[in-house]
């Protein structure tokens, strides 16, 4: 019989914050598993260590970012599908809108100064923009 992981969060708000603090702070890389520890395990003791390496190892075996799947299912499991997507979301907008800041930003430099970007890079940076993360 398997057993059931259940996290207890005051409200969902409280669950968003952590999502986009991490957003904010941890610029991707393996590193911010550190950081997820840290706020899930240690500062608010939601999860146990043990249930968290045991979500951590089915994160790493998912496709896609670890840090995501982590985020996701931790949401997942205190707000369901809604929750998992809007946490996802609030983890990765951070992100997404320093990317399409700094893209603009170039555009409007090189349009100012006279320089093409060329059409591979145009390609490729809407693509960034639109994947960011």
């Amino acid at each position: 019989m398997r057993k059931k992981i259940s996290i207890h969060f005051k409200n969902n708000r409280e669950l968003y914050l952590i999502a986009l603090n991490l957003g904010l702070t941890g610029f991707g890389g393996l590193a911010v598993i550190n950081r997820i520890k840290e706020e899930y395990v240690i500062k608010r003791e939601i999860i146990s260590e043990q249930k968290f390496l045991h979500t951590l190892s089915l994160a790493q075996i998912l496709p896609g970012s670890t840090i995501i799947n982590l985020i996701a299912f931790f949401n997942y499991l205190s707000a369901g599908l809604m929750g998992a997507l809007i946490g996802t979301a609030i983890y990765i907008f951070p992100t997404f809108l320093i990317t399409a800041l700094l893209i603009k930003k170039f555009l409007i430099a090189s349009q100012s100064s006279g320089l093409k970007p060329s059409r591979n890079f145009l390609i490729v940076s809407r693509v960034i923009f639109l994947l960011s993360r």
